[in-house]
Parts: C-alpha cells; sequence; structure tokens
C-alpha cells in the first residue's frame, strides 16, 4: 500500500487511537541516549538527534519546539503521539492558504496537526491540484500546499512507528486464550508486538482449521483467527514508513522501519531484539521510568553496533563530534561576536579610545575561532571539504572574507580590516540560516560533486574566489563613504591600494 494510502487510512480512521493504552505520562528527564540512536536518513547514517532538528526545521523552520530541544519533541511524537496533536510546528507562510482550508490565520504562521486534520479533505484535493502542474511552472503558492500536505504525511507516519509496542482493543483475547498461548497475565487487551512474539504457539494452536469446519472450531481458535485477520490488515497500512533505524541484515547498508523489520527480519534474533528494545523503550517513555528507558537505549545501541558493516561503524564513531557540533551552535556564537565587533567600531566614533579598537579585535577574534572550527568539525563528519552546498558555500565564503579582514587589519591597523570582517561575517551567516531552515545541512553530495578531489580543489579555489571578490566590493564601498565625507587622500589611497591588492 503506497504512502498517500497510508496516509488516507490514518486521516479517516486515525491509527493515533491505537495509542488509546498509553499513559500520558511525564516527560523524561534526559534524552542523552536517545540522541545517540542511528538512522539512515537522505542516503546518511546520522545520530536521531540531527535528524529530530532537521525534522524540526522542516516543519516548523525552527530547531526548538518551546524552548524544548527538537529531540525531547520527537521522542512525544514517536511514543505518545496523541500528546502532540495540539502542538503548533506546521509552518504556513502564505496565510492565504490558512483561508483556504478553513483555518483562522494564526499570528506566528504555525499550526497543529489537530487544525490541518480537520482541513483534510481540503488539502487533499489542493495539493493534488497542485501536484499536476509541471514542477518549474508551479507558483509559491502551490509549492507551499505540497509542502504542507507533505510535513503532515510525515507527521502521520512518524506518529505510527511505535504503535505496535502499546496494547489495542483490536487486539484483545479471553484469559483463557491468552494463557493457551502463554501471553501474558492479568490483561484481554494486547499489543501487535505481543501476538507476534506468540506466533510460534498461535500457528499450532490455528494448525488444521483450514481443513476443519467452522462449527468445529474451538472458541481459542476463532479468537486466534480475528487477531491474526486484524494484524494482517494492520501490517499491510504500516509498510515503507520513514524511521529507518534497523540495519537490515540481509543487505548491508540499508536499514528499515520497526513495521518492515517486524515483517520481513522478525525471525532473525539481533533484529527481534532491536523491535522488544523499541517496545522496551516506548513503554517506559510512556510512563516517565527514565532508569528503564535508559537501560532500554543503552542495550538498543549495542546491539545496533555490533550488527553494522564496517562503514556504518566508522560513522557512529563520529556521532559525538557531531552531536557536539549542534549543541555548541558555533555560527550563532560567531555571528554574535561578529556584530560584537562592528558595535564597537560605531562606538569608537562616540568616544576615541583606544579600548574600543582592542575589544574589536579580540570579538573578531572570539567570532573566527569557533566559526573554523565548526568548518574543521564539518569537514571531518562528512570526511570532504563543506563547500557543496548553498548553505556550506556562504558560511565557507564567509570564514575566508573574515580571514582577509583579519590580514588587512594586520597590515593597516585603521579599523579597515576589522570594518570588513564584522560586516561580512555577519551578513554571510546571516544569509546561511536561512538557507539551514531547507532542510539538513550535513546531507550526502549529489553524483557530479562526489569526488574529494574535485572539491578540495577546482570547487574550493572558486569559492575562496568568491570571498576575494565580495571582501573588494565591501572596500569599493567603503571607499565611496569615506570619499563622500571627504576622508584625507592618504586615507583614500589606503584603502584603494588595499581592494586593488585583493
Amino acid at each position: 500500500m503506497n504512502k498517500l494510502l497510508a496516509f488516507i487510512v490514518f486521516m479517516v480512521w486515525t491509527p493515533v487511537a491505537l495509542a488509546e493504552g498509553a499513559a500520558k505520562g511525564p516527560a523524561l528527564t534526559s534524552y542523552q541516549l536517545l540522541a545517540q540512536v542511528p538512522i539512515l536518513d537522505n542516503g546518511r547514517v546520522k545520530p536521531l538527534d540531527t535528524y529530530a532538528r532537521n525534522l524540526l526545521i522542516q516543519f516548523s523552520g525552527k530547531d526548538l519546539f518551546e524552548r524544548r530541544p527538537a529531540i525531547a519533541w520527537l521522542a512525544a511524537l514517536l511514543f505518545t503521539p496523541d500528546t502532540t496533536t495540539d502542538d503548533k510546528i506546521f509552518l504556513i507562510n502564505n496565510p492565504d492558504i490558512a483561508v483556504a482550508l478553513n483555518m483562522e490565520p494564526a499570528p506566528h504562521r504555525r499550526y497543529s496537526f489537530k487544525q490541518i486534520k480537520g482541513a483534510y479533505p481540503k488539502l487533499l484535493e489542493l495539493s493534488q491540484a497542485a501536484q499536476k502542474v509541471p514542477e518549474k511552472e508551479r507558483s509559491i503558492v502551490e509549492s507551499e500546499l505540497m509542502r504542507v500536505f507533505e510535513n503532515a504525511r510525515l507527521y502521520a507516519d512518524l506518529s505510527t512507528e511505535f504503535i505496535f509496542a502499546v496494547p489495542n482493543a483490536n487486539f484483545s483475547i479471553t484469559p483463557s486464550a491468552a494463557q493457551a498461548v502463554h501471553l501474558p497475565s492479568g490483561r484481554s487487551a494486547f499489543s501487535f508486538l505481543d501476538i507476534a512474539l506468540r506466533a510460534d504457539e498461535i500457528h499450532a494452536a490455528t494448525q488444521g482449521m483450514e481443513n476443519t469446519a467452522a462449527a468445529q472450531w474451538t472458541e481459542n481458535q476463532k479468537q486466534f483467527l480475528r487477531v491474526l485477520s486484524k494484524m494482517f490488515h494492520t501490517a499491510l497500512v504500516y509498510k515503507d514508513l520513514t524511521l529507518s533505524v534497523i540495519p537490515d541484515k540481509h543487505n548491508p547498508g540499508l536499514w528499515i522501519s520497526p513495521w518492515d523489520a517486524i515483517a520481513t527480519h522478525f525471525k532473525d534474533k539481533d533484529t527481534r531484539e532491536l523491535i522488544v528494545l523499541w517496545r522496551d523503550m516506548t513503554l517506559a517513555y510512556a510512563s516517565g521510568e527514565q532508569i528503564k528507558f535508559d537501560l532500554a537505549a543503552q542495550r538498543y545501541l549495542e546491539t545496533v553496533r555490533h550488527g553494522l558493516v564496517k562503514g556504518d561503524r566508522k560513522r557512529l564513531d563520529k556521532f559525538s563530534l557531531e552531536l557536539m557540533y549542534h549543541t555548541w551552535r558555533p555560527f550563532l556564537t560567531a555571528r554574535i561576536f561578529y556584530i560584537l565587533a562592528f558595535v564597537f567600531f560605531v562606538a569608537s566614533f562616540l568616544s576615541a579610545r583606544r579600548l574600543w579598537y582592542r575589544l574589536a579585535w579580540v570579538a573578531i577574534i572570539a567570532g573566527f575561532v569557533p566559526h573554523l572550527l565548526a568548518l574543521v568539525a564539518r569537514s571531518i563528519i562528512m570526511a570532504r571539504p563543506p563547500v557543496s552546498t548553498l548553505y556550506e558555500t556562504f558560511i565557507f565564503v564567509s570564514l575566508v572574507m573574515v580571514g582577509l579582514g583579519i590580514l588587512i587589519e594586520r597590515v593597516t591597523k585603521q579599523w579597515l580590516g576589522i570594518v570588513v570582517a564584522s560586516i561580512s561575517g555577519t551578513a554571510l551567516l546571516f544569509i546561511a540560516s536561512k538557507y539551514s531552515s531547507e532542510g539538513d545541512t550535513l546531507k550526502m553530495l549529489v553524483a557530479v560533486l562526489n569526488s574529494n578531489f574535485w572539491l578540495s580543489t577546482h570547487v574550493t579555489s572558486i569559492t575562496m574566489g568568491y570571498g576575494a571578490t565580495c571582501v573588494a566590493g565591501i572596500l569599493g564601498h567603503i571607499y565611496l563613504l569615506q570619499a563622500c565625507f571627504k576622508k584625507k587622500p592618504a586615507v583614500l589611497h589606503n584603502t584603494y591600494a588595499v581592494m586593488m591588492g585583493i
């Protein structure tokens, strides 16, 4: 069943209702281990924390939700999805779309899944109409409609990833039938996984039914047949889901969703253990039991690592650096210091004290160091120079420009390099932050760029040329401003000479 049909089933039948048995327990206090869980996304094995950040940016344009880290919000969506339906995380930039969907335009342009679900028939109709328009001919509104629909579909997929772990009334059998196949005692409703783990016993209990008249079936056999029928139809709906967190042992390098792992490789001991550990994490999260959750997550990480191919195991070794990179927010830190440097420059017009110059120097260096270290970290994480996307181009060019500004200031010692560095660092990192909202900035390369030789030589050289060109442009504007304010010829000559040198 394709994803669109699965989404329609979700909207009509609301599979989140399968999680009715899950308690709305308190949130966990730590997501450190969950953040390290590997997931295959866009061709790259990455930490679940990175996936969560990219997902929340894709949905809402931000990597935090109500000051909570993205991994905390994703955990709520995965383990207790019914607690997130009122979260206003869907960014709809065009208010006309909200009006067309009969939703009241929100002041912050963000809407909840409950609101979008209520407008689903209209959203489906409009998105299908937009899909028929050739991609190059689509208007901004049509593209936005399709983006909102795809985000809602993705949310729906993720909300059903672990409902196999939650007891549900659809899988209810009497105590006597449960005892016959060694299901846990003391309850009548079981989870999809509870039944799957007793598949051999249920098969033995139903063996020969096809050769027996229905009137001769026992009550237990009738219950088993009903439950198996519901399991079959449930498994058909939840195929090819998004969360590829289970390594496919039969296809090294491929990862699949828990539902697909249950359907295809459940007899494999390691795969079955991973599924059970996801069940344990789901139930521990729902009841707010941090220790049980961490024990299951730690065991999960150890089991996954043991079964990985060598290449994927090496990627896991870089997870700690990638997690630190995201937590550190180096480019925001750099941008703040570049802004401070420019503020100190402006302050120098109000007071001629040498202190402002020294503070500006310190601010530029304090911004340049995390800027440089962040690019080094990206190079290590991806094993390639950081010049392959528009986002990376802006942060690399800004580093080149700040470096040239530092060099200019070392030579001239007249604020010229500090002004260049502060303006270029601030402006280009601000522009880069807008491109980060498009998705994963640490994504795999397209085939035409998949060559470290050309990235390290041709592309890097040209990108450095962009930086030099932009610095020359800023110097040209500074020269014109100095001429307008009738600066001394010596000052103008110095600016002109530096511009021509660059």
